[in-house]
């Protein structure tokens, strides 16, 4: 490599890398589709190597550009932080963020992670809707999604969150009726309620694998419906439910054993990375959501 790098090619070259063509880069940055093209060969050819594979379906970039790429971002986060100094933006965010929250228990633990950010933020308000696996983030269909599929969208910022860890409950009073699982085997003679979505999938792929098919009790519906009805001190169905994070009125089985989500991915929009409100939640819960998946494995 000839010389030093400067911050001004990697600067353009990150913007081509997020928007995912020289000519959205261009516009996010307010230069010429060209000027961009020309600090991104510039820098090629300092490196000596190529960043992007021009095909007539757009840019694809190469695996060097992908580590670099995870290089300056953290190169980008840091100038905003500079640029909101230099700027005097007020400190405390206000406004209106959308969040959106896929089926499977995904707000159990979004609201434990939350539950002191208003102490710390109370001009900001979190609109939290229910969705599909993932929002059209392009579409504005929320300013920050949490999803259980690894983005794949060129103009997406995501960060991995981790997995979240589920164990076999049950009330008291079904113990009593339908007896106590000795072994992971037991459980193929109770009936569960089973969500139809991706969470639900991915545990009974594991489940199979230790020779057990969970039954399913006689109804469906989604997650979120089957916590809100079925988690009470009337339950009559084994259950499955995050550790640590359940109804007091659910007693642990099998404690030695748990199955684990897919992993929850954390993204937004680059365009709204700068949004003063938006930026406080996507901070917030880059710190505060892995820490409460990881606690659930135990």
């Amino acid at each position: 490599m000839d010389g030093p790098l400067n911050w001004h090619d990697l600067e353009i070259f990150h913007a081509v890398l997020e928007h995912g063509s020289f000519s959205a880069a261009a516009r996010a940055l307010g230069m010429s589709q060209p000027t961009v093209s020309r600090h991104v060969e510039s820098l090629e050819r300092r490196l000596g190597r190529e960043l992007f594979v021009r095909a007539p379906s757009g840019l694809a970039p190469s695996t060097l550009a992908r580590e670099l790429g995870q290089r300056t971002a953290d190169m980008s986060e840091g100038m905003f932080g500079v640029q909101r100094l230099l700027d005097g933006q007020p400190k405390e965010p206000q406004g209106i963020v959308t969040l959106s929250l896929p089926y499977g228990f995904g707000g159990i633990v979004l609201m434990r992670a939350l539950r002191e950010f208003h102490d710390h933020y109370p001009d900001v308000s979190i609109d939290l809707r229910l969705g599909p696996l993932q929002s059209n983030l392009g579409r504005r269909e929320a300013d920050i999604d949490l999803r259980w599929l690894e983005p794949a969208e060129p103009e997406v910022i995501s960060r991995r969150m981790g997995h979240w860890h589920f164990g076999f409950y049950a009330t008291d009073h079904y113990l009593r009726r339908h007896g106590i699982p000795q072994r992971i085997t037991d459980l193929n003679d109770h009936a569960f309620p089973l969500a139809d979505d991706a969470v639900m999938e991915f545990i009974l792929e594991q489940l199979a694998e230790h020779g057990v098919r969970l039954r399913r009790f006689p109804f469906r519906c989604t997650g979120n419906l089957m916590l809100n009805t079925l988690m009470s001190a009337e339950s009559c169905t084994m259950c499955l439910l995050p550790n640590g994070l359940h109804p007091p009125a659910m007693i642990r089985v099998l404690p030695e054993f748990h199955v684990a989500s897919p992993a929850m991915w954390l993204t937004m929009h680059s365009a709204l990375r700068r949004n003063t409100p938006i930026r406080a939640v996507w901070d917030w819960l880059q710190e505060h959501l892995p820490p409460v998946m990881q606690a659930t494995r135990v």
